[in-house]
């Protein structure tokens, strides 16, 4: 942790000039097309089916087994393919690392689809032990952002030290936190934009096949939609058996659970987030954790983190520095 603390120091976030607030940070990070073929052209697809019926379809790039493997987590709407996943396997790829790219999204054909939310910690358990059988050898390290941050760390809360020997080491970046919050943020006015992409997101995953869904979701009702809470209340929450969104993010929020993590824990999150409020973080059960490395910048916005050139071997601040971490951990 104190190389960590002294690496962070030496090589502070400075946001790229002309992004220098949390909404052009976040929308740039969104949209800035990056390519990736080193990545692309060696992902090997694979479907793992779990306990609860689902199927899921994840990517990998498997080099060498002895050496350290990266497991990434989208966010919500995401996919192996979201750019920061591909980034992320980039990295660790150039170190010589093994990467598994999750897709969080059941792929099977049961009526209706399992629905994978920020509570999913019991079925990213599964994933992590199965795919620990499988590439048995290096240390494993996981990476979530977003949503998938929440998951994790709420695995990680739940399970307390049961997880040292599964997992060396976990980052997030920009995680959800306390979900009640993180709703009300977006529907704020100024979060506009920030709402019509994630629902329109949303929705695609059910249009993509609504024969799936139409037994299960009032596919007329799911037009109607306009923001995130009201397709949890909709879809995600009936779905996963909790009484309406506000049963659902009181009882999926990582927030409570953060003092019990006893896993080396990395957590990137700005102050100019826009969407998310970091308040969670400076809450003395966080601070008095000596398993969490809390790195709080004041600019990044929300998986944004572009800053100048010249700090490291690309512009994507963030992820260098969770690369940095887990190779802290083995060295």
């Amino acid at each position: 942790m104190d190389r960590m603390n002294l690496r962070l120091k030496k090589q502070p976030f400075r946001p790229l000039a002309c992004l220098a607030n949390g909404h052009l940070q976040s929308i740039a990070g969104c949209i800035w097309r990056r390519r990736f073929p080193a990545v692309e052209s060696r992902l090997v697809q694979q479907r793992i089916c779990l306990n609860n019926g689902a199927v899921l379809q994840m990517e990998r790039i498997d080099l060498d087994p002895r050496r350290p493997h990266l497991l990434v987590v989208h966010g919500m709407a995401g996919s192996s393919r979201s750019s920061y996943m591909l980034a992320l396997a980039t990295k660790a790829l150039s170190l010589g690392w093994n990467a598994t790219l999750l897709n969080l999204y059941d792929s099977s054909n049961r009526k209706p689809p399992h629905i994978f939310h920020a509570g999913s910690s019991c079925e990213l358990e599964e994933i992590v032990g199965r795919l620990r059988e499988q590439l048995r050898g290096g240390p494993w390290f996981a990476v979530g952002v977003s949503l998938g941050g929440n998951q994790l760390l709420k695995l990680l809360g739940e399970r307390g030290g049961n997880l040292v020997g599964m997992l060396a080491g976990v980052a997030v970046i920009s995680p959800v936190l306390n979900l009640p919050l993180a709703a009300k943020c977006l529907e704020s006015v100024s979060n506009s934009l920030y709402r019509i992409y994630f629902v329109q997101r949303l929705k695609r995953i059910i249009s993509r096949n609504p024969k799936r869904w139409k037994a299960a979701v009032d596919l007329k009702r799911l037009d109607r939609v306009r923001s995130v809470k009201e397709f949890d209340n909709l879809v995600t929450a009936p779905l996963s058996g909790f009484d309406g969104a506000h049963d659902y993010y009181q009882r999926s929020s990582c927030a409570p659970l953060l003092s019990n993590i006893r896993v080396p824990t990395f957590l990137l999150h700005a102050r100019d987030d826009p969407i998310l409020s970091c308040s969670p973080l400076e809450s003395p059960a966080v601070k008095s954790n000596p398993c969490l490395q809390v790195c709080l910048t004041n600019y990044g916005g929300h998986v944004g983190f572009i800053g100048k050139s010249g700090q490291d071997k690309d512009c994507f601040w963030a992820e260098n520095r969770v690369l940095d971490f887990f190779r802290f951990l083995v060295e």
